[in-house]
């Protein structure tokens, strides 16, 4: 075992809990709109939580999508 994969191992509380759901990842990102083909990416998010719903490692990127950022956006 990992040094870092004791924050993933079941508590009491988590016992009963499925093994997926210990650690969750998750994925966001902010367009400049909702066409595919044409808007472009300003950020993006990927993260770990425990079963908790704590932050365990996170990172973002913020991006120049090299055009005006529509108000709606």
């Amino acid at each position: 075992m990992h040094h870092h994969d004791r924050a993933f191992l079941p508590t009491p509380r988590h016992a009963s809990a499925p093994a997926w759901s210990r650690a969750i990842g998750v994925f966001d990102l902010e367009t400049t709109g909702v066409d595919v083909a044409r808007d472009r990416i300003v950020t993006a998010h990927v993260g770990l939580l425990d079963g908790d719903g704590a932050v365990r490692r996170s990172r973002a990127w913020l991006a120049d999508p090299g055009i005006d950022i529509p108000e709606g956006a």
